[in-house]
């Protein structure tokens, strides 16, 4: 790459695309910005095509998606869910702590879109955990708690 570009510091950044943008608006991204820094366009540029082409790589499989998150949360000291806000983390859903679904050893699950689940265990609940990662993609939910 040519490094008198300022290269963004995340795949999200290069596909101007958020860390809780479904799969199907990265890969819009992806395939309007491929055609856009395309060097065989007049407009353009091997290093731009390459950022693209290198943040698609990583953002279009949920495994490694789902590792570069873990990566960059842990880099940004946001390795547990302990930690996190709602300032640091824009959550894609909001549900209701009734609205989760009991399953073995009262761990509580939600379907998430990418068809993996959010838990929530007795503990965390116990402790009003508010924010919780899907075990399969970069999603957050903000779980609300009743008034007492």
């Amino acid at each position: 790459m040519d490094s008198s570009l300022s290269i963004p510091v995340s795949p999200y950044d290069v596909l101007r695309c958020l860390p809780t943008s479904p799969y199907e608006e990265i890969r819009a991204s992806y395939l309007r910005l491929a055609l856009e820094t395309h060097p065989d366009k007049s407009e353009g540029s091997s290093s731009a095509f390459q950022a693209v082409q290198w943040s698609w790589e990583i953002l279009s499989c949920s495994k490694r998606r789902a590792s570069y998150d873990a990566r960059s949360k842990s880099q940004h000291g946001l390795g547990s869910t302990s930690s996190l806000n709602e300032a640091s983390v824009l959550p894609s859903e909001e549900i209701f702590v009734t609205d989760l679904r009991l399953g073995e050893n009262g761990v509580s699950t939600h379907q998430c879109r990418c068809g993996d689940v959010y838990s929530l265990s007795f503990q965390e609940k116990s402790r009003k955990v508010d924010l919780l990662p899907c075990s399969g993609c970069s999603l957050y939910i903000k779980i609300n708690y009743p008034c007492l």
